[in-house]
């Protein structure tokens, strides 16, 4: 808990997502982009057993506590799920509609890491104003 991202096997599986297409290269950068959310938050938590004990009772009592009091989304709609969400909607704020065609989207698909920096570097400046804002939605509502 709190320092490994796993995948199920429909990730890898070639008729799922793990294709090799520019879509699966996609949805597996979206999916990266909410889960590294995670990733402070168990930090901030703690990294020992009573840290990822509360990590993990935080997450059980959102959800339930959502589900009893009826209030969808019930996974979706829990704050430390919103909260992670940021990288995610940032990403889909830079990246646009027509992701697939994207230069940054190639770039990883190629595994131009060069390329991706130099984008990164580019659009520094929308990259902190995308997380702002979004931080404020998804940290309010």
């Amino acid at each position: 808990v709190g320092r490994t991202i796993w995948f199920t096997g429909i990730w890898f599986d070639p008729a799922f997502l793990g294709d090799g297409s520019l879509r699966s290269t996609w949805k597996w950068m979206l999916h990266l982009a909410h889960e590294v959310g995670h990733l402070p938050q168990a930090k901030r938590f703690g990294t020992g057993i009573l840290g990822k004990a509360r990590y993990v009772a935080a997450f059980a009592w959102q959800y339930g506590s959502r589900a009893v009091l009826m209030r969808t989304p019930v996974h979706d709609g829990s704050p430390l799920e919103r909260e992670a969400d940021l990288g995610r909607q940032v990403l889909l704020t830079l990246i646009g509609p027509q992701e697939e065609r994207h230069p940054a989207i190639g770039a990883v698909h190629r595994g131009d890491t060069a390329a991706v920096q130099q984008w990164c570097d580019a659009n520094r400046t929308g990259i902190e104003a995308a997380m702002a804002a979004h931080r404020q939605t998804l940290l309010t509502e």
